[in-house]
């Protein structure tokens, strides 16, 4: 008897569970979502060093601290680690701070190992002025790419080899 109690249980949990997974909203905030995620797959940079591609926007402006911003891929096509970073980053003539984010890491300048690929955000913080993806207009800023050399020990430096301002309306 507890055998077939605990088992109409069980059934009667796994129902719930199915009609809980249909729900509609769920349909709607996937469609909120895939409208900011279109691909755009736009090469904004190439030399000798390094593609730069704008794969698509992201807004995760409903989270406690959220951002917004683009995602990216950087290309390294040399067989040395090199750098980028972006500056001078402005949002319709305002000014904002833009941090590279690929998977744990944070900050202004990134690096890549010879011949990698890296996917990665470029954040842009919610504030007074940017509020969601859509105020993403008239983006600019300076794309730099570094050549890394390895000093004595573990240290290392950077040198300056190309930047270009980006624009993306």
């Amino acid at each position: 008897m507890k055998k077939l109690v605990i088992l109409f249980s069980a059934l009667a949990m796994l129902l719930s569970l199915c009609a809980c997974g249909s729900s509609s909203d769920a349909v709607t905030s996937n469609d909120t979502t895939s409208q900011n995620d279109d691909e755009i797959n736009e090469v904004l940079y190439e030399d000798d060093y390094i593609t730069l591609t704008l794969l698509k926007k992201y807004d995760d402006s409903t989270e406690m601290y959220g951002s917004v911003g683009y995602v990216m891929l950087a290309e390294n096509k040399v067989d040395e680690e090199i750098a980028f970073g972006f500056q001078d980053t402005s949002i319709d003539d305002f000014i904002v701070n833009a941090a590279i984010s690929a998977g744990s890491s944070i900050g202004s300048i990134y690096s890549i190992d010879a011949n990698k690929k890296v996917v990665f955000n470029l954040k842009i913080n919610i504030d007074e002025v940017i509020k969601s993806a859509d105020d993403l207009v008239n983006f600019q800023t300076t794309f730099n790419v570094y050549q890394i050399t390895k000093e004595s020990g573990n240290s290392k430096h950077m040198q300056s080899i190309n930047s270009k301002t980006i624009q993306i309306p």
